[in-house]
């Protein structure tokens, strides 16, 4: 992982002469070239080109003109697309309140450890993601009331196979300090 801001420190421009990633070699020909261009503009280009461009234009001029001859496809030729993935289901949870916050509980019966699963907190909401063999969707819950995203700890039970994430309460944490 990448740690945010990691080029901040930097005594020098990474690329001072910027990147060549996405530019044409000089010399070659450009798709950007065409934009803005005149049909004689565009013939001109056409006649300098290489005889296997002139031959893959030529090509692709046909192709063009025979799928334009053709018109849609018939009707009766479309087959219905088919779902192949199984149908994920939401998990069971319950939220409660408890002495220094909320407790979010998930069930879990399907996952075997905490392994894949992202949690990501905020101060109003929780959000959990599975690994996508448990077969479950997303969870995300609005949370009754602000919570510290910072002090929220999560325990996984192989025993019971629920979640129970600990949210302390940002009235609590802010009284405290």
């Amino acid at each position: 992982a990448v740690k945010k801001g990691f080029l901040e420190g930097a005594k020098s421009a990474l690329y001072p002469e910027g990147s060549s990633q996405g530019k044409t070699p000089s010399g070659q020909f450009s798709p950007d070239a065409l934009r803005g261009m005149t049909d004689k503009d565009m013939l001109e280009q056409m006649a300098n080109m290489a005889p296997e461009e002139k031959a893959m234009m030529d090509d692709l001029r046909k192709l063009l003109e025979g799928s334009a001859n053709q018109g849609p496809p018939a009707a009766a030729a479309k087959t219905p697309a088919v779902a192949t993935t199984p149908e994920r289901k939401a998990p069971d949870f319950t939220i409660s309140e408890v002495g220094d916050g909320l407790q979010l509980v998930i069930n879990v019966p399907e996952l075997e450890s905490m392994k894949g699963v992202d949690l990501d907190v905020t101060e109003r909401r929780a959000s959990v993601a599975f690994p996508a063999a448990v077969g479950l969707k997303p969870l995300q819950v609005e949370l009754p009331s602000a919570v510290v995203p910072t002090s929220v700890k999560a325990k996984f039970s192989k025993k019971t196979r629920q979640i129970t994430v600990s949210l302390p309460a940002a009235s609590a944490a802010q009284g405290g300090a």
